[in-house]
């Protein structure tokens, strides 16, 4: 690292600051964010090959669902709320992930606070046209194993940069849905 890069990686040199955050490493990062844009492109890619929804919708699906990780591990999803349901969905398979899942996207979309109670409490109205058509797709066991191992990612250290083009590329030229930049709205904002 050169001193003029110091600015932009000095999360590498927190732990001199006495603090107990561990050192983030560019070459780390860059694993974390290939590993998990290599998952969410298997789930994509899993379940566009059985067709489990249009493109467009299951580009929002998962569109959606990354907003989630990152949201939900910088603290502006209280409660993890695709963890949560991600975990009644394996311990409940008759449950459907097109309603739990669908139904939180709902509620993100929903400026009202009334409603968010139980598995929904802590989310708070998503303000801009992520949430605008909440995406409702239903999850095989495989598909949601994949996102079970999603969740386990700590998306704070993902860089949304490269997960971004990680994840055009896994789209393919056609089928890129234009929107993985609204990922980067999201480190931003924190």
């Amino acid at each position: 690292m050169t001193l003029e890069e110091l600015p932009d990686r000095y999360e590498t040199l927190l732990f001199l600051a006495g603090t107990d955050q561990e050192p983030l490493f560019s070459s780390t990062l860059r694993e974390l964010t290939r590993s998990a844009a290599v998952v969410v492109g298997r789930l994509y890619t899993d379940l566009g090959a059985r067709e489990a929804a249009p493109p467009e919708t299951l580009s929002r699906f998962v569109l959606q669902l990354v907003w989630c990780l990152f949201a939900e591990d910088l603290g502006m999803l209280e409660g993890h709320p695709v963890q949560r349901i991600v975990d009644e969905l394996t311990r409940c398979p008759e449950e459907s992930s097109y309603h739990l899942l669908g139904n939180l996207f709902e509620v993100l979309n929903d400026p009202e606070d009334a409603g968010r109670r139980g598995r929904y409490s802590g989310t708070r109205y998503v303000n801009g046209e992520l949430f605008a058509r909440p995406a409702k797709v239903h999850l095989e066991v495989g598909e949601l194993a994949l996102l079970r191992q999603a969740c386990q990612f700590d998306w704070r250290a993902v860089d949304p940069t490269i997960f971004g083009s990680l994840m055009e590329g896994c789209l393919g030229h056609d089928r890129r849905c234009g929107s993985w930049a609204l990922t980067t709205h999201t480190r931003s904002t924190s």
